[in-house]
């Protein structure tokens, strides 16, 4: 080759992670599965599980309070500024062992800028790979740049925060009888009240299968209250 090529990296993604030992995994549990008790969950193909309706930061609990405030001071950490919060999106996930839908396609979690997820509940894996989070590179590109997902198995108290655009799925497990309980975190950042700084309206996504007419059909806003039960 007659030219002088130089190459280098640009733009690399950052995952962050870490136990939050001070969020209380128990009581998470106990208001997971108190929302399955009663009904509040959402099942089907594609999902990481079975879903919790509704808005989860929404629940009145002590345990709640925490993990949202946890998750934001991650995100706080991996923007390295102070963040202003303007819309919180967050669910449920009970994945269950032998599950094949708990492999969930690839996907993001557009329209938000920061995503996470904390596992309060996590079983005990047998085999490498079993219930990994897979992040996958985000260029979708073929030859040279194409790079295999990445694994990241969690334990009890894990919490993790990336870019909402990378796209990621589940892996499946097997060998235990445990239940894995994940709790899917998304915020949208931007200026503080008051600031002259300006930015474009946040594009709105339509919920597959529902109607643009109905408000609660779009993210980021929530869904309409739930009476949620808890314990």
């Amino acid at each position: 080759m007659p030219y002088q090529v130089r190459t280098f990296p640009a733009y690399p993604t950052p995952v962050h992670f870490t136990v939050a030992h001070d969020v209380d995994s128990a009581a998470l549990t106990r208001i997971v599965y108190a929302l399955r008790d009663s009904g509040h969950m959402l099942k089907g193909e594609g999902s990481a599980g079975d879903q919790t309706l509704g808005e989860f930061s929404a629940i009145p609990h002590p345990a709640v309070h925490k993990l949202i405030h946890a998750f934001l001071e991650l995100v706080a950490f991996a923007a390295a500024e102070p963040i202003h919060v303007l819309s919180i999106r967050s669910w449920a996930n009970i994945s269950r062992p032998d599950d094949e839908k708990v492999n969930s396609h690839p996907h993001n979690h557009h329209p938000y800028h920061w995503s996470g997820v904390f596992y309060p509940k996590v079983p005990s894996f047998t085999g490498p790979g079993h219930g990994q989070l897979l992040l996958l590179d985000p260029r979708e590109m073929f030859g040279r740049y194409a790079e295999p997902p990445l694994g990241l198995t969690p334990e009890t108290g894990t919490l993790v925060v990336f870019p909402s655009w990378l796209k990621h799925n589940v892996a499946n497990f097997y060998g235990t009888r445990e239940d894995r309980l994940s709790i899917s975190l998304n915020a949208i950042i931007g200026p503080a009240p008051g600031s002259t700084f300006t930015l474009p309206p946040h594009r709105v996504r339509i919920r597959s299968g529902a109607s643009p007419a109905d408000p609660a059909s779009q993210e980021p806003n929530p869904n309409a209250p739930v009476e949620y039960p808890y314990r």
